[in-house]
């Protein structure tokens, strides 16, 4: 109650409508916090996990990849290579567009070589129709796509080839 009447009595405050005024920017904050978590419990914000599978002749390649990685988190590429026959001696080769997005990238085995395009593992699958693996650990250093091929060469030539893609989250 105020004061200000002549003869000292109080008198009621002025009326007004009491509205909440929320900006446009506002508006998407508040749409942003609501839905993060819903994303996140649905799993949708974590490391996913796709595997790519082709067969061609007599090669099979199967690629274990991130479909979403969180940047600074390491991460695991998981190659599996078999041949039911010909040559057991094969080369892994992953391209180095999709590796150059990443740190501390660490394959096992670590035997690798590495050119402008490609980084190439050996693999033996002695005896014909043994399945190699190699790991490759790596960290996500670059926000957006990494996106390259995975291929096995077998006698000097590309025998079978998949592309994968990684979409690397804050």
């Amino acid at each position: 109650m105020v004061r200000n009447s002549p003869d000292g009595s109080l008198q009621p405050p002025p009326e007004f409508s009491r509205r909440i005024l929320v900006s446009w920017s506002q508006r998407l904050g508040l749409l942003a916090i609501m839905i993060i978590p819903i994303l996140a419990v649905l799993g949708w914000l974590g490391d996913r996990r796709t595997t790519l599978r082709l067969d061609k002749g007599d090669h099979s390649l199967e690629v274990e990849s991130p479909l979403c990685a969180r940047y600074g988190n390491a991460t695991t590429l998981v190659i599996r290579v078999a041949k039911t026959s010909g040559n057991p001696d094969v080369w892994v080769e992953v391209s180095r567009d999709f590796l150059d997005r990443f740190t501390q990238v660490r394959p096992h085995p670590d035997t690798r070589t590495q050119d402008s395009e490609w980084t190439r593992i050996p693999c033996s699958l002695h005896p014909v129709g043994l399945m190699a693996v190699v790991n490759l650990e790596m960290t996500p250093e670059k926000y957006g796509w990494a996106r390259g091929k995975v291929r096995v060469l077998a006698d000097g030539l590309p025998a079978v080839e998949v592309s994968l893609s990684t979409f690397v989250l804050p």
